[in-house]
C-alpha cells in the first residue's frame, strides 16, 4: 500500500465513524508535530509513535478519538486544548478554536462546485 491510500483509508475510517475529518486530520497533524518536537511522548500516546509519511499509523488515533479511549480523548478536543495542555501553541493552527483545513479551496476553482 503507498501512502496516498493509506491516507485514502485513514480519512475513510474518520468518514465512517462520523468525524469531522478536516479537524481530526489538523489535529493529528498538531499531534505529529508535538510529538516530534518531543512534547508529546510515547508515554503520552500509550505506546504509538506518531511521525510524517506513516499512514498505517493513522487508525490507531482515529478509533481512540472516536472512543475518546487514551490519547484519543485528547485529540478529541482539538488543536487548540491540545496546545493548552502540551504546549507548542505557535505549531497548533486554528481560528478561534477550529483547526483549518490541509487544502486551499480557493486554488481549486472547481472544488467551490462541491
Amino acid at each position: 500500500m503507498d501512502s496516498h491510500d493509506g491516507y485514502q483509508k485513514a480519512n475513510e475510517l474518520g468518514n465512517r465513524m462520523g468525524m469531522d475529518v478536516i479537524s481530526c486530520g489538523s489535529t493529528l497533524a498538531y499531534a505529529t508535530e508535538a510529538f516530534e518536537a518531543g512534547l508529546i511522548s510515547e508515554k503520552d500516546t500509550g505506546g504509538l509513535k506518531l511521525g510524517w509519511n506513516q499512514p498505517q499509523v493513522l487508525p490507531e488515533p482515529i478509533e481512540k478519538t472516536a472512543r475518546r479511549e487514551g490519547i484519543g480523548d485528547d485529540l478529541a478536543e482539538g488543536v487548540r486544548a491540545m496546545s493548552e495542555k502540551y504546549g507548542g501553541k505557535e505549531m497548533a493552527i486554528h481560528v478561534k478554536g477550529l483547526e483549518g483545513p490541509m487544502h486551499a479551496p480557493r486554488a481549486l476553482g472547481a472544488r467551490g462546485v462541491t
